[in-house]
């Protein structure tokens, strides 16, 4: 792919915007204003859970005028089903008409469904409507935190509807166990709807009672609220009102499969695409390339999803930037005639790099430079030795160990340290005599045979040290490493080769130091029946 300047124009690959709701048209008109072409993918039919907090603006029409940009005839309809294809610069998707299109990057922005009334609450109680309209003399609870807390978007969105219905004559209860005041509006809307005659109650661990009484005419309140008031000492409050309401809620059951398949199934706890981690920045999946705005991160604030919309934008244009022909022709894994298409690689690569092209007389296994992170986790778990990094190729390796076999009389112990984590920090204290340091990609790279043929080359001791759990760049490298180490312990049973395994961050250098320094006593006086454990 080149990128051709044109003055001040950057003629850049297309960006695949999937999603027709708020968070799919905030995606698209972001990356236009800044010079990126886009397709907008209409997929979903899913009613937008989106709560509009921001006073004083008209988010609806807002909304209405971002739809508008895209209505003359622009977009394109799902045909058949929609297939994902990583190739070296961008992406090959299918099932959007005639033949495959191709990508520079894909936003993954469609609504989900908005979650049930919470398990105890009668079936007549409402959800909060995106077109909640007030009715002058009714009378409304607005129930949050009904069990789970309620989202803080969603309950201030409630909170500033009961501040609507009481500006219009109605009677407005909030019943909630915390104020989602953390809100970038919070302070100003609760004051607000406090100062327009709103009536707050708050509960504890018992929850509100929500009863259906019956009516003889459609005027008369037809729920009883009895709530346990801990600003009345927990005094129970008895309400009659006409209609009781809870905050929305995005599902993250109804995530679409397809978006779990581009990004590998990169959920956060709650099963919502991740939107920000220790691994990546707002909206960028570990799937480079792959970015996800809105509900499906569990985003459904209209302002707050803006403000990761544009910020998204301005990620993806800086991955399309970075696509001349030199970086996505050069290979960062190469794969030999050893291999036997077992995709044990395809399933370990954390960052969704390999793919597998099948053919009719040899498929073949494809390693794409543009995701590649060259960590060497799929080499350290192939089989058959078939995959090598371009950057680590195995005469370092052997290098090294032939300058183990060397010091063998001296008996030497072995470092190998992450490049992002240990070796930052070794640089900033002094190795014992007697220990080598190797820069590895990842933990993850450093292969069970490796570690054997580290003792056979005569070390006496094996030192291996990745990243924090939870903060390895390629997301499970370090734990990979860890069981390795683990593995080799067990298989030894007896011996005197001190094996260990140890976490460090790259800012903890005086840390680090003492790891090293325990590890090298301990090895010293290791004896035929002490084994140093990991």
């Amino acid at each position: 792919m080149k990128i051709i300047e044109d003055g001040e124009r950057l003629h850049l690959p297309p960006a695949l915007v999937i999603g027709a709701g708020p968070s799919g048209f905030l995606a698209a008109s972001a990356l236009r204003s800044i010079g990126v072409s886009v397709v907008l993918l209409r997929e979903g039919a899913n009613t937008p859970v989106m709560c509009r907090t921001a006073p004083g603006i008209d988010a609806l029409g807002y909304l209405r005028n971002l739809e508008a940009e895209f209505e003359e005839g622009e977009g394109v309809e799902l045909v058949g089903t929609l297939r994902v294809q990583r190739v070296d610069n961008g992406f090959l998707v299918r099932g959007l008409g005639a033949g495959p299109q191709h990508f520079g990057c894909i936003v993954l922005a469609p609504s989900v469904s908005g979650t049930s009334i919470p398990s105890g609450l009668p079936s007549e109680v409402e959800t909060l409507a995106e077109n909640f309209q007030p009715s002058s003399g009714e009378v409304v609870a607005f129930l949050l935190d009904y069990g789970l807390p309620s989202n803080q978007a969603a309950g201030m969105a409630a909170i500033a509807a009961a501040a609507e219905l009481r500006n219009m004559g109605g009677t407005s209860f909030v019943l909630m166990r915390n104020a989602p005041v953390r809100h970038l509006f919070g302070e100003t809307l609760y004051e607000g709807a406090k100062r327009a005659g709103v009536l707050f109650f708050r509960f504890g661990d018992d929850l509100p009672r929500v009863e259906v009484v019956p009516v003889s005419s459609p005027d008369e309140p037809k729920f009883l609220v009895t709530v346990p008031d801990l600003v009345d000492a927990g005094q129970p409050t008895d309400l009659k009102c006409h209609r009781v309401i809870v905050p929305p809620g995005a599902a993250p059951s109804s995530v679409p499969s397809y978006a779990l398949d581009i990004t590998a199934g990169d959920v956060d706890s709650e099963g919502f695409i991740l939107s920000s981690s220790t691994h990546c920045h707002s909206g960028r999946s570990f799937a480079e390339g792959i970015f996800a705005v809105g509900e499906i991160t569990g985003n459904i604030d209209l302002v707050d999803v803006a403000a990761q919309a544009f910020a998204v934008a301005a990620r993806a244009r800086a991955w399309l930037m970075n696509f001349p022909d030199s970086a996505a022709k050069r290979a960062k894994v190469t794969v030999s005639d050893e291999c036997c298409r077992c995709l044990t690689c395809f399933r370990v690569c954390p960052h969704t790099a390999i793919s597998y092209a099948g053919a009719s007389a040899r498929s073949a296994i494809q390693a794409s430079p543009a995701a590649c992170q060259e960590c060497g986790v799929c080499v350290s778990e192939c089989p058959r030795t078939a995959l090598a990094l371009a950057s680590f190729p195995d005469e370092a390796v052997s290098s090294f160990l032939r300058e183990v076999t060397k010091m063998a009389d001296r008996e030497p112990l072995v470092i190998y340290g992450c490049q992002r984590s240990a070796a930052r920090a070794v640089s900033q204290i002094p190795l014992p005599e007697g220990v080598l340091f190797f820069s590895v990609p990842c933990a993850g790279w450093v292969s069970e045979s490796l570690l054997w043929a580290t003792l056979a080359s005569g070390a006496a001791g094996l030192l291996v040290a990745g990243c924090h759990h939870g903060n390895c760049a390629s997301k499970d490298g370090t734990d990979w490493a860890a069981a390795r180490v683990k593995n080799a312990l067990s298989a030894l049973e007896m011996g005197n080769f001190p094996i260990r395994y140890a976490t460090v961050a790259a800012n903890e250098g005086p840390r680090f130091q003492k790891v090293v320094q325990e590890f090298c006593t301990q090895a010293r006086n290791t004896t035929d029946e002490k084994i140093l454990t990991a």
